[in-house]
C-alpha cells in the first residue's frame, strides 16, 4: 500500500496528460457528451464557496489537489437522471480519481530525481514503436503517425568508487546538466545509475551530433567533491540506440513490446562499447569500428563482438593497431563462424612481421559486395544448381529452418535432414553455420509441394517440431541463375507470414512483394521500387504491389509515375479508396488543385473522405476562405470521431481569427483524443503565451511539442518566446546556442 502523505503533488501539465483516464472514470459515473479542462488563472466565481456548480446542459468541477487549485473540468450535456444525489459525491469521486493519477506519477515518475522512471522509458518505447511500426508499412495510410523514429540516448557514470553520499551528489549534479542542456527532450533513470534521453524524429547526422555533443559537455565539466571540493575525474559511457535504424528486417517483424528488451540490449551493448574504448558509440558503430580481436590461436582468430552487432560470415575486417591519432593496418581477418556474443575468424592478409596481429587489436568492418553467407557455402550450391539445370531444364531451391526449439538447434537441424533426404529425395543438399539446410530438386512446383507437406506433416506428428521452408525457382526471365538463392531467402521470409502450419512459401509476386515492404520500412526506396515492379511483371494485377510501386514512386519523388500507377490501381479496382485518396495527394504536389479536389471529393468511406476534407480545409485556408476552411473542418470531425487533426486544425483556424475560447476548447478535444498532437500542444502553449496567463505550463507544453517534433522551427520559436516572457536568460541563451 502507498502512504497517501508521499504521493506526489499533481500539476496542470499532469491532468493534460492523464485527462483521457480522468474523463473515462468521470464517464462512468455521468455519462457526458463532452469533456473539457481548462486552466483560468484562478478559480472562477461560481466556484468559490463549492467545488461543484451545475448549470441545465453543463456541470462544472473544481480541481483541487494537495490544497491547491489546478483547474476546471466541464461536463456537457450529460444524463439528468444520473445527476440526483451526486452533487456532493462528485468532488470526492474526483479526488479519488486525481489520488490514483498521482499513484500513476509515482510509477513513471521519480520525485527524489525529478526525472522518469524505467516504467515510463517501456511505456514511451511502446507506443511510439506501435506508431513507427504502422508509418512503416506502405500498405497502412497511418493518418495519426506522430514518429518516423525513437532514440535512447543513454549515459553509464562510473560512481561506484565513491561513498554512497557522494554518488547521490554527483548523479543529481549530472541530472543538472543533462536537463540544462538537453531541454526540452524527457531524462529518465534507465537502471541503476544509468540515465537516457527520450529522443524522437532525429535523423542520423542529428542523433550523431546530440550523441557526441552529450560526451562532450560530460567530459568537459568540473566536477568536485560535495565536501572536500577538490576536482573529481568521472568516467562515462554514452551510447545511442535508434528505431527503426539499428534493427534489421527479422527485428522489424517483431511487434512492440518484443522489440523494447532488445532495444535495451543493443544499448547496454553500446554502453559498454563506449566504456571500452574511451568514446561515444551509436549502435551502428560496433560492427563498424567497435570489435576488438579477443584471442590469437595460430591462425584462427576470437574477436568480441557477434550476431548481436549484426556480425555474418562472410564479413572481412580490417585488424588496427591501438594508437586511436594514428592507426597502422596489420592485415585483415574473415569471419567463418558467428556467436551471439564472439565470433571466430581466420586471417586472410597478415602483414607480419612488420605488424603481429595481437590480442586487443581494433576491428573495422571492410566494405565488401557479397557478405551475407559464407560466399564458398553459396558458390557450391550455385554451382551444384547450374549443372542440376543443365540436366533437367529446371531447378528448385528449398531453404529449410527449424522454428521449435523443443531440443538443441543443432540436433533438430540433424533429424530435419535424415527426414528430408529420406522423404524428399533431394539431388543435393547441404547446410551451414547460419542453421539454415539447403536442398536442390528437378520437380515441378506442384510435385515438389505435395513431398514437402508430406515431409512437414510426417515431421511433426513424429518429432512436434515446426520448421519454416521457402522454395525458390526461376520463373522466367528476368531472373537468373544467380538469383536462384535469393529468390529462395525471399519465399523463407513469405513462409513466416503464415500463422498456421504448414509454413510453406514458393517464390511468387507476393514474395516480392514483402521483399519491398520489408526494404520500404528500412527506408531503401529504390530497392523496393525493383521488388514491386518484378512483382508486378509475375502477376500485373497485384495489386498491394501497385499500391506499394505508386507510394515509392512519390517517396523517390517521381510524381508523374506515382499518378500513373494509381490511376491503374483504380482501373482495376475502382472501389480502392487507398488510391483515390493518394491520387489525389499526388495531384496537390503537382500543382492540379482542381483535379485534386474532384478526386478527394470521390473518396466515400469516412476515413478517407474525412482525411480528403481536411486536405480540401487547408487550401482553402490558404487562400482566406475561412468560413469554407471552417466547414470543410466541421465535417471532417463528425467522419473522423477517433481522430485529433479536424480538432487541432479547427483550433489554428480559430487562432488566426482571434477566436481563443473556441480555439482552447478545440485543443482540449484534440489532446483527449491524441495526448501526443504535438501541433496541438504548440498551440496550446501559443495561447498561453498571448494570454500571459500560467507560463509554466506553457513552456511544458512547447517543450513537449519539440519532443515529439524537433525538426520544426516554429516550435522552437515559440518555446524562445515563452522563455523570454519569463526572462529565463540562461535557457534561452542555450536554446539560441
Amino acid at each position: 500500500m502507498f502512504n497517501l502523505s508521499s504521493l506526489p503533488e499533481l500539476t496542470p501539465e499532469d491532468l493534460l496528460t492523464y485527462q483521457e483516464a480522468i474523463k473515462e472514470e468521470l464517464q462512468k459515473i455521468i455519462p457526458a457528451q463532452k469533456f473539457t479542462l481548462f486552466f483560468p488563472a484562478a478559480k472562477p466565481d461560481y466556484l468559490s464557496k463549492q467545488d461543484i456548480f451545475i448549470e441545465k446542459n453543463k456541470i462544472h468541477l473544481a480541481i483541487n489537489y494537495s490544497q491547491k487549485f489546478l483547474g476546471v473540468i466541464t461536463l456537457h450535456n450529460y444524463t439528468k437522471r444520473r445527476v440526483r444525489g451526486l452533487k456532493t459525491a462528485l468532488p470526492t469521486i474526483l479526488q479519488l480519481i486525481l489520488q490514483h493519477i498521482s499513484i500513476y506519477k509515482k510509477f513513471f515518475f521519480n520525485e527524489q530525481l525529478h526525472i522518469y522512471t524505467s516504467n515510463y522509458i517501456d511505456f514511451f518505447l511502446q507506443e511510439t514503436i506501435r506508431d513507427i511500426l504502422l508509418g512503416l508499412n506502405p500498405k497502412e495510410n497511418n493518418f495519426s503517425s506522430n514518429y518516423f523514429s525513437v532514440s535512447l540516448l543513454a549515459i553509464n557514470p562510473l560512481l561506484k568508487e565513491y561513498p554512497l553520499k557522494t554518488q547521490k551528489f554527483l548523479l543529481q549534479e549530472i541530472i543538472g546538466l543533462v536537463q540544462t542542456n538537453f531541454s526540452p527532450w524527457p531524462l529518465a533513470l534507465l537502471s541503476g545509475q544509468k540515465l537516457c534521453l527520450l529522443l524522437t524524429n532525429l535523423n542520423s547526422s542529428k542523433g550523431s551530433s546530440l550523441l557526441t555533443h552529450l560526451w562532450s559537455k560530460l567530459h568537459q565539466h568540473n566536477f568536485s567533491h560535495p565536501v572536500l571540493k577538490n576536482k573529481l575525474k568521472l568516467n562515462f559511457g554514452v551510447s545511442l540506440v535508434t528505431f527503426p535504424k539499428d534493427f534489421d528486417s527479422q527485428e522489424l517483424l517483431l511487434n512492440n513490446t518484443e522489440i523494447i528488451p532488445l532495444f535495451k540490449e543493443k544499448l547496454d551493448l553500446a554502453l559498454e562499447k563506449s566504456l571500452q574504448f574511451k568514446e561515444p558509440f551509436s549502435f551502428d558503430k560496433i560492427l563498424k569500428l567497435g570489435g576488438r580481436i579477443k584471442e590469437v590461436n595460430c591462425e584462427e582468430i576470437t574477436i568480441d563482438i557477434g550476431k548481436e552487432s549484426k556480425v555474418q560470415d562472410g564479413y572481412i575486417f580490417t585488424v588496427l593497431n591501438k594508437d586511436k591519432i594514428n592507426p597502422k593496418e596489420k592485415g585483415k581477418i574473415i569471419i567463418k563462424e558467428v556467436g551471439q556474443k564472439q565470433s571466430k575468424a581466420k586471417v586472410i592478409v597478415n602483414l607480419e612481421p612488420i605488424y603481429k596481429i595481437k590480442k586487443g587489436d581494433r576491428l573495422k568492418l571492410t566494405s565488401q559486395s557479397d557478405s551475407k553467407f559464407y560466399l564458398d557455402y553459396k558458390n557450391t550450391i550455385l554451382e551444384e544448381a547450374r549443372k542440376i539445370l543443365e540436366s533437367y531444364g529446371q531447378v528448385k531451391l528449398a531453404l529449410f529452418q527449424v522454428k521449435s526449439e523443443k531440443i538443441s538447434h543443432k540436433d533438430s537441424l540433424d533429424l530435419l535432414e535424415e527426414e528430408i533426404q529420406k522423404i524428399t529425395s533431394p539431388l543435393f543438399i547441404t547446410s551451414n553455420e547460419t542453421q539454415i539446410i539447403a536442398a536442390l530438386y528437378q520437380e515441378s512446383n506442384k510435385e515438389l509441394k505435395e513431398k514437402l507437406l508430406k515431409l512437414e506433416q510426417e515431421f511433426y506428428k513424429q518429432h512436434q517440431i515446426t520448421f519454416y521452408v521457402g522454395v525458390g525457382h526461376l520463373p522466367l526471365p528476368p531472373f537468373h541463375l544467380s538469383d536462384l538463392y535469393r529468390n529462395a531467402e525471399k519465399a523463407l521470409i513469405h513462409s513466416r507470414y503464415y500463422e498456421e502450419r504448414p509454413h510453406l512459401a514458393f517464390f511468387d509476386s507476393i514474395s516480392l512483394t514483402i521483399s519491398g515492404d520489408r526494404m520500404f520500412s528500412l527506408g531503401n526506396y529504390f530497392d523496393a521500387l525493383s521488388e514491386y515492379q518484378k512483382a508486378l511483371y509475375l502477376d500485373a494485377k497485384n495489386i498491394l504491389a501497385l499500391n506499394s510501386l505508386g507510394i515509392s514512386y512519390a517517396k523517390t519523388g517521381n510524381l508523374p509515375r506515382a499518378k500513373e500507377t494509381f490511376l491503374e490501381v483504380l482501373k482495376i479496382e475502382p472501389g480502392n479508396e487507398l488510391a483515390r485518396y493518394n491520387l489525389g495527394r499526388i495531384l496537390e504536389q503537382l500543382g492540379q488543385e482542381k483535379e485534386a479536389e474532384l478526386v478527394f471529393l470521390q473518396c466515400k468511406t469516412p476515413l478517407y473522405r474525412g482525411f480528403s476534407l481536411l486536405r480540401l480545409g487547408k487550401k482553402a485556408e490558404k487562400q482566406k476562405d475561412f468560413k469554407k476552411a471552417r466547414d470543410y473542418y466541421l465535417q471532417a470531425k463528425e467522419l473522423l470521431p477517433n481522430y485529433s487533426q479536424p480538432h487541432t486544425l479547427l483550433a489554428s483556424l480559430y487562432l488566426k481569427k482571434e477566436e481563443m475560447e473556441k480555439a482552447k476548447e478545440e485543443l482540449h478535444q484534440a489532446l483527449l483524443k491524441n495526448s501526443l498532437d504535438a501541433l496541438a500542444l504548440n498551440l496550446l502553449a501559443t495561447i498561453y503565451l498571448k494570454n500571459k496567463e500560467n507560463l509554466s505550463l506553457a513552456e511544458s507544453l512547447a517543450q513537449k511539442s519539440i519532443s515529439l517534433k524537433p525538426e520544426i522551427p516554429e516550435f522552437w520559436k515559440t518555446l524562445r518566446e515563452i522563455l523570454a516572457a519569463q526572462h529565463k536568460e540562461k535557457e534561452l541563451a542555450f536554446l539560441v546556442n
